[in-house]
């Protein structure tokens, strides 16, 4: 996209601003124009329009697990969401977007949910027309409606997580009333719901400078976060939900990365080196008594992507060319590394949730299609989902080499060719 203006974020949250429908049709324009000259145009977009009939056409493939079962958005247009058992084959539709839109004729789009395993009530944020701001409603999956005087928040960057069937942690940066009572939440607070009792304000900064955040576990630890413009960090433990303002500051390593927790210890990833610890090493630390363990630390090359679930840590190391999959179990106090059997080599990514055991993993490389695999338990992982091959891919090789640049850096590079292909 060519954009030629000032972006304003703050009208980009509202898609319905006339100023911001106008600017974005200018740089639409500018676009189009400049993409229009090329002779092969109306050819890409020939081939564009028949690469996502082709695609619409595919069994779509499973986003997440959750407490046993497997949820995907399916359909045309924006499509609904929909749940199965893992042992099943039938999917149930909980969602339908393309109705919501249809009655408020507006475009609602799934930005994410987060579910009550107990209640089976999902908090469903919307994004209205593809802007950064997304508003979240209370949602009955199992009468697939929502709720009537249930939670939600008006538009805006808001966050919001179940504590329980009846209450809610939350942050919102826009003023709101709940069951008719009128509260005031800010960005800048950080909140519990009570339903139908109002909200209680656990946190709070006069800094307009700040952003705040947190993170929470149903087990009931809740660290909060703020961070300045100069990337100072301010943490905090709140040991009692019950409590408010309870807050006991939290000493980190110096621009610490919070990734999550398991049973009463807080996953981070270091920044600078922190005392013996080496730059970029995950540590699990004991909210109860403060010892720290070293997790994990990257030796031949750097971390991509680090997710906590319930009981271990899965942590993907990158390097020049390829990766391993780390899978740490936590048992008792004490964690226990493995990796995980895929190729070195293609792309990887984990889906997972903080709350659960079971994670997603998708794979493919330059031979091997999109392939979506389910780890549950100790169980072997189990094939879910792998695109059509495109070509017999028998009949190639992935071969890795590595140049050296002039700075004497070595360069990776990857050659796919006929398996009967003899280079002279």
């Amino acid at each position: 996209m060519f954009i030629n203006a000032k972006v304003n974020r703050d009208k980009l949250e509202h898609g319905d601003d006339p100023d911001t429908v106008e600017w974005v049709k200018r740089q639409n324009s500018l676009t189009l124009e400049q993409f229009s000259k090329g002779l092969d145009f109306e050819r890409l977009v020939q081939r564009c329009r028949d690469l996502l009939k082709e695609e619409q056409s595919r069994p779509p493939i499973p986003t997440r697990a959750e407490d046993g079962n497997l949820y995907r958005v399916f359909g045309e247009g924006l499509g609904t969401l929909e749940r199965r058992a893992v042992d099943q084959d039938e999917w149930m539709q909980l969602l339908d977007l393309n109705s919501l839109s249809g009655v408020e004729n507006i475009r609602w789009m799934l930005n994410s949910y987060h579910i009550d395993p107990i209640s089976d009530q999902a908090l469903i944020s919307l994004s209205k027309e593809g802007s950064d701001g997304c508003k979240i409603m209370e949602y009955d999956l199992s009468k697939k409606q929502f709720v009537e005087d249930g939670f939600s928040l008006p538009i805006g960057e808001n966050k919001a997580v179940w504590i329980d069937a009846d209450r809610v942690l939350f942050k919102s940066n826009h003023k709101h009333s709940i069951h008719g009572q009128k509260t005031v939440s800010l960005s800048k607070e950080i909140e519990i719901w009570t339903r139908h009792k109002g909200s209680e304000t656990i946190f709070s900064t006069i800094k307009q400078e700040e952003e705040v955040d947190f993170h929470y576990h149903r087990s009931g630890n809740l660290v909060i976060s703020s961070r300045s413009l100069h990337h100072e960090f301010s943490n905090y433990l709140v040991p009692d939900l019950l409590t408010p303002k309870s807050n006991i500051p939290l000493h980190l390593p110096p621009q610490a990365q919070i990734r999550g927790f398991i049973d009463n210890r807080l996953i981070i990833i270091t920044g600078p080196p922190w005392y013996n610890f080496p730059m970029f090493s995950v540590l699990a630390i004991c909210l109860k008594t403060g010892q720290v363990t070293q997790v994990f630390t990257p030796l031949k090359g750097y971390i991509s992507q680090v997710s906590v679930l319930s009981d271990k840590i899965l942590i993907l190391e990158r390097r020049l060319d390829n990766f391993d999959l780390w899978e740490i179990c936590y048992n008792n106090g004490s964690f226990k590394r493995n990796r995980l059997n895929y190729p070195l080599s293609g792309s990887i990514e984990i889906v997972s949730s903080t709350e659960q055991s079971d994670y997603l993993v998708f794979y493919f490389n330059y031979l091997v299609p999109k392939t979506a695999y389910l780890h549950r338990n100790t169980c072997p992982p189990k094939l879910l989902h792998r695109d059509p091959d495109m070509f017999d891919p028998r009949k190639f090789e992935h071969i890795s080499y590595c140049s050296t640049g002039f700075d004497g850096k070595q360069i990776p590079y990857t050659v796919i060719k006929p398996k009967d292909l003899v280079f002279d």
